[in-house]
């Protein structure tokens, strides 16, 4: 599925990055703006390593990752 942000694409590469940094989760390979559009968007592809992820991890990475947007 497809996740629209209102966020330049370089502060969502950012907040992605230092995510990865802090959990050892990487949430999102790529972010862009699809023609026509005015906001960045990135695609989820939910696949067999997220079934060994726990969810509470999961949920936490996603909240940093938020918190990073909102501070930056």
């Amino acid at each position: 599925f497809h996740l629209y942000f209102n966020h330049a694409e370089a502060s969502l590469l950012a907040a992605r990055d230092a995510v990865a940094r802090s959990t050892g989760v990487w949430l999102f390979d790529f972010f862009y703006r699809p023609p026509g559009s005015d906001h960045p968007m990135t695609e989820v592809v939910v696949h067999s390593g997220f079934s060994a992820l726990p969810e509470a991890e999961l949920s936490r990475a996603l909240a940093e990752f938020m918190r990073h947007l909102e501070a930056g």
